[in-house]
């Protein structure tokens, strides 16, 4: 049986990985509302935003797959 430590080694790249998703899409997301204010184009940069934070998100979530 692995040591705690071990463990913790193992899980360490995965135990932030629910901030790091929901930071990535709350960033997109927070930047295309700031250009839709900025440039009176609503919704669509919130919608591109959202798009682009999802899209991030995939490949965020391939990368460590890849690397596990």
């Amino acid at each position: 049986m692995p040591s705690y430590y071990e463990a913790m080694r193992e899980a360490g790249p995965y135990l932030g990985l629910g901030m790091q998703l929901t930071g990535s899409l709350v960033a997109f997301v927070a930047l295309g509302y700031w250009a839709d204010r900025l440039l009176g184009t609503a919704p669509w940069l919130l919608l591109a935003g959202a798009v682009l934070g999802m899209i991030a998100m995939a490949v965020r979530i391939v990368y460590l797959i890849k690397r596990a």
